[in-house]
């Protein structure tokens, strides 16, 4: 009897062992939500993951089952189910684009101690490590990149790839044109340029403020060693070439489907254009004859047209299937034979079908083979080509030297030297990166010939200063204001 009562004791010892077993497997077995609350504006890419590697996951960096996932609210988060303590890290890709500090510096492994219950932690990412620079980033707030290393199939390389959406793209159900662009680098940001940037974001931002219905920009950096290879078709055996094919085939028949399909544009001919400045104008003129059924319109700066003489064999010998709009311009300081080559290109086009009516052809007296004129140039030409959409505004000298800004970064005030004298200014308008106006002063109010000095309440951040004149000529300059 006593033998059984023991049996059922031990028994019953043992089913409560097993019992507090499982009660403390669940507990400590515990769950650990993590939520990234902030990410690097400059640059967390829009087709790109963040995962979460560490001593859970033998630092596996990349591995999608710990890729974060947006919630609710948009903010990239992670569930984990572990125990003790664990180390870990964050990157948008591979251990080159891990998280750094703020001044891009190393960060320690992150560490935290199971509990026993369910968490929450909250986690702010100031910087990655392949986008992170000391330079002042200058892009506007509807400027992202949409992969850092796009696969380029045709050239088995990677690209990164950015793009700018209008001010309402995010408020509207609007389609829009979509302009492609060479050398993505110099396009939005003066941090990634090489000698200044477009400013293309800041002037369709103001553009479309004016009366525009907005554009789409996606801009293709440039391969750096392999730009001149990419950016002609044809073989200069000096410099190189021979691979513009691949890389317009990559434009039309990889990138271009991405965008159509992921960002809201019109698809058709109609609402297309490429652009590029120098051997990157050399490369939009054959990508809009090459490929007519994608491109109906050309921008075409300070082209290099002496890269090969091939270029205008091929345009003879290629036929106007669709309209095309070109237009061309160049400044006289960069060379008699610049001016040259263009007029040849405007005859050769003509000769080849394409109308006269079609071609903007124009030298002008001023500028240089530098981003500071192309910049200038951009809002003419992107007016003239999409027929002249912006409607009683015309940006004639943006960003040019008649205007100017100090100082720069500023703070409280802002004195803006300008070519107008008293009582020819009508208004006088500042604009955040999100093109919201946050001031405004009309009716003259410049108080001496050539400068207003303004009083300025603004946040850190980059802004715009516009300038209307009594003849609705429109000048704006960037700024950047630090507090």
């Amino acid at each position: 009897m006593k033998a059984g009562i023991n049996s059922i004791k031990i028994g019953a010892n043992k089913f409560i062992a097993i019992a507090i077993l499982i009660i403390c497997s669940h507990t400590v077995n515990a769950q650990l939500t993590i939520i990234l609350d902030s990410v690097p504006r400059y640059y967390t890419p829009l087709f790109d993951s963040v995962y979460i590697g560490g001593s859970f996951n033998n630092w596996a960096i990349g591995s999608a089952a710990y890729a974060l996932l947006p919630n609710a609210n948009g903010k990239p988060q992670i569930t984990l189910n572990d125990t003790g303590t664990i180390q870990f890290k964050f990157a948008h890709g591979g251990w080159a684009s891990v998280e750094v500090n703020s001044s891009g510096g190393y960060v320690p492994n992150r560490t935290y101690t199971f509990t026993g219950n369910a968490d929450t932690i909250h986690i702010t990412i100031p910087n990655w490590a392949d986008s992170y620079t000391a330079s002042t980033h200058t892009v506007t707030n509807t400027v992202y990149v949409v992969q850092d290393n796009m696969w380029m199939p045709q050239l088995a390389r990677y690209r990164r790839v950015w793009i700018y959406l209008p001010n309402d793209y995010y408020t509207s159900n609007n389609y829009y044109r979509t302009v492609y662009m060479m050398d993505g680098q110099n396009v939005f940001d003066a941090a990634t340029s090489f000698a200044g940037e477009w400013y293309v974001d800041d002037s369709l931002k103001v553009a479309q403020l004016a009366g525009d219905s907005g554009a789409v920009v996606v801009a293709i950096d440039n391969g750096g060693q392999y730009r001149l290879d990419e950016y002609c078709p044809f073989i200069n055996t000096q410099y190189g070439g021979g691979q513009g094919d691949l890389f317009t085939d990559f434009l039309v028949n990889t990138l271009k489907p991405v965008i159509d399909a992921n960002f809201r544009t019109y698809t058709d001919r109609e609402h297309t254009a490429i652009a590029g400045s120098s051997v990157g104008a050399y490369i939009a003129l054959y990508a809009g004859i090459k490929h007519q059924a994608a491109f109906s319109k050309v921008g075409i700066f300070s082209p290099a047209y002496w890269f090969q003489d091939s270029i205008y064999t091929f345009v003879k010998n290629s036929t106007a299937q669709f309209p095309l709009r070109f237009y061309q311009v160049c400044s006289v300081n960069e060379g008699g034979s610049v001016v040259y080559n263009m007029n040849r290109m405007r005859d050769t086009l003509i000769a080849s079908g394409f109308s006269s009516n079609d071609i903007y052809n124009i030298s002008r007296s001023y500028g240089s083979h530098s981003e500071t004129f192309w910049r200038r140039e951009f809002i003419p030409a992107y007016t003239w080509l999409f027929s002249n959409s912006i409607g009683n505004y015309f940006i004639e000298y943006m960003h040019s030297d008649k205007l100017s800004v100090y100082p720069n970064p500023a703070d409280t005030f802002i004195s803006i030297v300008h070519h107008l004298k008293k009582g020819e200014i009508k208004s006088i308008r500042i604009f955040n990166v999100e093109g919201k106006e946050q001031f405004a002063a009309d009716n003259n109010i410049t108080p001496q010939d050539y400068k207003s000095t303004i009083s300025i309440n603004l946040t850190t951040g980059v802004y715009v200063v516009w300038i209307l004149d009594n003849n609705d000529k429109l000048f704006t300059k960037k700024f950047v204001v630090r507090r």
